[in-house]
């Protein structure tokens, strides 16, 4: 964050994180915000989106938060055969509500 702060933009070994999400929503830095909304939306896989969808409602970063719904629509059968996965939907009854709207 420090380096992106002096610099305008990320060292080139170093990828966006749900963590870097957060410091950068803490710290109100919002190009750093979009940045790892556009880099995390672009690789969730099976193994993040989880916790990208977690940190992008906590944050309010709807775009990644829209393309985490969206890939679990499309992945949905294999996600709820996730550990995580009642830790998710359980207090978060919109997201299911999200994603069922997605498959109709």
């Amino acid at each position: 964050m420090i380096h992106f702060l002096y610099c305008n933009q990320l060292p080139e070994d170093v990828k966006p994180t749900t963590s870097l999400l957060l410091i950068a929503d803490k710290y109100n830095i919002e190009r750093l915000v979009q940045l790892c909304q556009d880099e995390l939306s672009e690789t969730l896989d099976l193994v993040n989106v989880i916790d990208a969808l977690q940190v992008a409602d906590q944050v309010g970063a709807e775009e990644l938060k829209d393309s985490a719904i969206d890939f679990i629509s499309k992945n949905v059968k294999t996600l709820i055969k996730k550990p995580d996965w009642n830790e998710i939907i359980k207090p978060n009854p919109d997201f299911l509500n999200a994603i069922l709207a997605k498959q109709v």
